[in-house]
């Protein structure tokens, strides 16, 4: 049975469900020490890079094959 990619993720900082492609296109997915992050805005991506340890620890990153 193959298993089908995630459509969807959750941002880390505000915890809104973002669509991966769209994240993608706009410059707002992150490869974050080996694991990849996508964000609702520029403004949560640039909150995440700021102090990424705050966000990680509690955060689910996309599993490889979503990207």
């Amino acid at each position: 049975m193959n298993a089908q990619a995630p459509e969807t993720g959750i941002d880390p900082v505000c915890g809104m469900t973002v669509e991966i492609s769209e994240a993608q296109a706009d410059g707002r997915a992150l490869e974050h020490n080996g694991s990849t992050f996508v964000f609702c805005s520029a403004g949560c991506l640039a909150e995440f890079l700021v102090s990424p340890q705050t966000y990680e620890d509690q955060a689910t990153a996309l599993p490889d094959d979503a990207i």
